[in-house]
């Protein structure tokens, strides 16, 4: 950002931190090996967004803290350019939201590390920001 000239404004313009966008809370799940959840547990998690890992956040608390970012940030952009940088899973959150599909659709993307994905905005009847997905998991600037 220092390079491009922008600096921490908070205001819309520039640079601006939004904790909506950080990684899931995986709780007590954090960096353990997934072949160390039991096998039961992880269909559970696979198949109910309102799953919580021990001590964590649910699936469907990701979605609603991203929507809430995106149609927070999205008419800020005034039809501009509006780059975030997250993690995987508030990345797929955003997708869902853009798509207008159920969590459950997360567990059917996969995302490279620092890949890239485009979403365009619009708004709905009522006015409200609604996205489109424009391209997913780009790696060709790697």
């Amino acid at each position: 950002a220092r390079a491009c000239g922008l600096e921490a404004l908070g205001d819309g313009r520039g640079v601006a931190v939004d904790d909506r966008f950080i990684e899931m809370d995986y709780g007590e799940w954090d960096g353990k090996p997934l072949e160390d959840v039991p096998a039961d547990t992880w269909r559970q998690w696979r198949t109910d967004p309102g799953f919580c890992p021990p001590g964590g956040e649910t699936l469907s608390s990701v979605t609603r803290r991203v929507s809430s970012a995106l149609e927070h940030w999205a008419p800020r952009a005034g039809g501009g350019t509006l780059v975030v940088v997250s993690h995987v899973s508030p990345i797929k959150a955003g997708v869902i939201w853009a798509l207008g599909v159920g969590e459950a659709a997360t567990w059917r993307m996969r995302l490279d590390n620092a890949s890239i994905c485009r979403l365009s905005v619009g708004s709905d009847a009522q006015g409200r920001p609604r996205g489109s997905l424009g391209t997913f998991n780009e790696t060709s600037h790697l």
